[in-house]
């Protein structure tokens, strides 16, 4: 191989020499390591000798005279060569090759039903495959998506030791960026996707502009989050939560709690509150970080679900909120992302595998009060056996005729054809978290869990009528109440709750409403 390194460095001299700014000779003190007689070879310009180095270089299988064995695809629009000797006796043209290989591809119309694609090649390709050296759209999300759970420490990522270091790829069994996928393995590629995203998160760069620049975005997105350790507790060891979002009550500002049932002592607790401008999933999807975040400090452990370690929080029920569940959907996404369990409802799915939607289908449920209200709204604007269909999809039990139903509404006017629509297609998640068949909640924890966001609504029309602080120092007095009973056995009133009295009071407010 000497004869290689000296055609290099003979191209090396003589730019060396030609630089404007060379005032220095340039020293090899390695000379051993050369052939010094094809050196003076191509210093005299000797072409005999030339022809007989380059000639034998070839029977050796290296040197200028082997045949460019470099191919790019046309989508890297490629127009020099980047072999090493073409570069070094002159720039070469690449050269289109044509290619009689044809490839025809069949998708499935649903690739849910079958999630295969079948991919049929005709004739022979006419040049060797090129190297993998663009990065697939799909894995280039994947890859920005890991970079993005650095937060502030992408500001000085780099794709080697750092990079591996803030995303805990420190052993050596633990993966690199070329398993990703191959063209990642160059560095200089993956620094520019890292920069590209870079730029995106921090437009203004990382010095004191970046940071007016950030404090102005963070201006956008106002949340405030009231905790207690004791709220944070009762959060962490409730089974079943509801969750509500208050739009009127405060001027400019939306209104979120967690709220869950006290069995032991037949009172509704609250876990958390939060004051936020946004109702995207986005929005959503950081309020929950923030609230779990929050209460696993308080608590020192992690927050669990029934799903994914056979514990935890079994059921949330929400109004629907389309944010809501996407955000929340979108969190369990993210306390999966490096798990390799499988979901304990579905063996055969891995939890790091599951899309947002999946998730909801194994916890989430809606209101059924919110549910028949809004039916109840379109009375007048669709026919009375259309509503009567759409109350029933809300089930526990096994619908004698789902599919015709569904088929029924669709056809039952462009009211109830736009719900359906939206039920189906845009909250994807509404028919699993309203129809027990179709959800992955086992059928006992279904029927144990609040059927309303009841609680939620008169925390928040306490809030309504007292305000904030005073609606926080009733919390709180619930709180000292309920550690009272815990500590002398004295309740709050003479009158004790029970299940016969709630069963009782709701009976009597759907008397109401109806």
């Amino acid at each position: 191989m000497s004869e290689t390194i000296d055609f290099i460095i003979l191209t090396r001299m003589r730019t060396y020499r030609q630089w404007p700014q060379a005032r220095t000779h340039l020293v090899l003190q390695n000379l051993d390591e050369f052939n010094t007689d094809c050196l003076r070879a191509l210093i005299e310009n000797d072409c005999k000798a030339i022809s007989f180095y380059e000639t034998r270089a070839k029977n050796d299988g290296y040197g200028p005279l082997m045949p460019c064995t470099f191919v790019a695809s046309p989508a890297r629009q490629k127009q020099c060569c980047c072999d090493i000797y073409p570069n070094l006796l002159g720039i070469e043209i690449m050269k289109e090759i044509p290619c009689k290989a044809k490839f025809d591809i069949y998708t499935p119309y649903d690739l849910t039903a079958c999630p295969q694609v079948l991919v049929i090649c005709t004739n022979n390709h006419s040049h060797p495959p090129p190297a993998p050296v663009k990065t697939p759209e799909a894995i280039k999300a994947i890859f920005y998506e890991l970079l993005l759970t650095l937060s502030w420490k992408l500001a000085d990522a780099t794709p080697l030791q750092a990079l591996q270091a803030h995303l805990s790829w420190k052993e050596s069994h633990n993966p690199t960026l070329s398993d990703l996928h191959p063209s990642l393995g160059n560095s200089d590629h993956a620094r520019r996707l890292i920069n590209t995203l870079r730029f995106n998160e921090f437009p203004s760069g990382m010095g004191f502009t970046g940071a007016i620049h950030l404090a102005t975005k963070h201006d956008l997105l106002p949340l405030v989050i009231c905790m207690t350790k004791r709220m944070s507790w009762r959060l962490m060891q409730a089974k079943r939560l509801l969750i509500d979002t208050s739009f009127k009550r405060i001027h400019g500002w939306q209104e979120f709690e967690f709220e869950s049932w006290d069995v032991a002592h037949m009172k509704s607790v609250i876990g958390a509150q939060a004051f936020t401008t946004s109702q995207s999933a986005q929005a959503h999807f950081i309020l929950f970080q923030q609230i779990f975040k929050i209460a696993s400090a308080d608590m020192g452990c992690a927050v669990q679900f029934q799903y994914m370690h056979r514990e935890g929080i079994q059921t949330i029920i929400a109004d629907g909120h389309k944010g809501q569940g996407q955000g929340l959907g979108m969190y369990c996404v993210y306390l999966c992302k490096d798990s390799i369990q499988a979901c304990c409802y579905d063996t055969t799915a891995l939890l790091h595998d599951l899309d947002p939607y999946d998730h909801l289908c194994c916890f989430y449920c809606l209101c059924l009060a919110h549910y028949k209200r809004n039916i109840h709204s379109l009375h007048g604007q669709i026919p009375k056996d259309m509503e009567i269909a759409i109350l029933t999809i809300a089930s526990v039990e096994p619908h004698p005729d789902l599919q015709g139903t569904l088929k029924k509404i669709k056809k039952g006017g462009k009211k109830a054809a736009a719900w359906l629509k939206d039920k189906i297609e845009g909250t994807k998640f509404a028919l699993p978290a309203l129809y027990q068949p179709n959800s992955l909640i086992l059928l006992e924890i279904w029927k144990a869990s609040p059927t309303t966001t009841n609680g939620n609504e008169q925390a928040h029309r306490n809030i309504n009528h007292d305000g904030i602080m005073r609606g926080f120092h009733y919390d709180t007095n619930i709180s000292a109440s309920l550690d009272l009973f815990d500590a002398f056995g004295i309740n709050s009133s003479d009158h004790l709750s029970t299940h016969a009295y709630c069963a009782k009071c709701a009976l009597a407010q759907q008397g109401k409403e109806y």
